[in-house]
């Protein structure tokens, strides 16, 4: 699905952006997903991270509106992590939970929106 032109666009820094559309769209998925967090600002800061991580591991420099669902799992994902900075295994009694990275169910989609990149040829 294309952007159209004239698209509001949100600059997410290091020269990369997305429409304001998208940004709402993942945000109401967001806020669906997490109805007890009214934080904005932290929703926000969520939303900007999970981006420039879409973006770094796609190769892109636009967020296209199909990966909004994508950015909102992908936020809920860090805001799950919240207090655990440094932790990738946690061991309550019996239960163990690891957490290393983004999720493999949620890295076989960013595969799949990834863009070729090919080097320059030097003569």
């Amino acid at each position: 699905m294309r952007q159209p032109k004239n698209a509001r666009q949100i600059p997410l820094g290091r020269g990369a952006a997305m429409t304001g559309d998208t940004l709402n769209t993942a945000k109401n998925m967001l806020q669906k997903r997490l109805p007890d967090e009214q934080d904005a600002e932290l929703l926000n800061s969520l939303l900007s991270e999970a981006a420039l991580t879409l973006l770094s591991l796609t190769h892109r420099e636009q967020l296209p509106a199909g990966m909004a669902g994508l950015l909102s799992r992908l936020s809920a994902v860090y805001y799950n992590r919240l207090g655990l900075e440094g932790e990738n295994l946690r061991k309550e009694g019996s239960v163990q939970m690891a957490m290393d990275g983004v999720p493999d169910d949620i890295l076989r989609e960013i595969r799949a929106w990834r863009l070729a990149w090919v080097p320059k040829c030097v003569p």
